[in-house]
């Protein structure tokens, strides 16, 4: 946490123990979570404007920029850990399944994450790299622009079958075409297609 510094990462203050307790101070985002926004959204029948999306997308993709330029994995971005403040700057937070690798290229075995932000490679259990924090990034891209999941299912299998082997539900004609071709390229489930941060960026 201490090594992760950036504008769109949740700042590292310090930790201490008391009472055989660890305990971590983070710095506060007083705007809530991305997923409360997009909730407020839903309630009051509002959509996120292109500017808007291309605004939150350069901040995360900046902030998985930071953690991947030091071979750090995230492995759990998602809308809850996307926090927000009070000046409408997003910040990456919740490194607790963060895993450093020896560079960026070997690939990780363990399992972990939230099942709509995985990608087809981790549901099947297969090695995965870096480019599975891009597929979560697409994930939020498609629910900006939506306000729902890529992938949804009552089940946490049947979440897995349709990333795997669903295709993408086509985005509105409204779309802008840049942000579709984005969601193309950030959700592709062939991940050696898919591009890495730095080629997002």
């Amino acid at each position: 946490m201490r090594v992760l510094q950036g504008p769109t990462l949740i700042k590292f203050v310090e930790s201490f123990i008391e009472n055989n307790v660890i305990y971590i101070v983070m710095e506060y985002a007083d705007g809530g979570s991305l997923d409360q926004k997009i909730k407020d959204y839903i309630v009051k029948g509002k959509t996120f404007t292109t500017d808007e999306i291309l605004r939150y997308m350069a901040q995360i993709t900046l902030g998985v920029m930071a953690m991947h330029s030091k071979n750090i994995l995230h492995r759990d971005i998602k809308t809850q850990n996307i926090f927000i403040t009070q000046n409408d700057i997003l910040k990456i937070g919740d490194f607790g399944i963060s895993k450093q690798v020896e560079t960026i290229t070997p690939l990780a075995m363990t399992a972990c994450g939230t099942p709509y932000f995985m990608p087809p490679e981790v549901c099947q259990g297969k090695p995965y790299d870096s480019k599975a924090d891009v597929w979560a990034v697409g994930v939020i891209l498609y629910e900006l622009i939506t306000l729902r999941k890529p992938f949804d299912s009552d089940s946490i299998n049947g979440v897995f079958d349709k990333i795997v082997k669903s295709p993408l539900e086509p985005l509105p004609q409204s779309v802008d075409s840049g942000l579709k071709m984005l969601v193309a390229a950030l959700l592709n489930k062939n991940y050696s297609m898919r591009p890495n941060i730095f080629e997002v960026a």
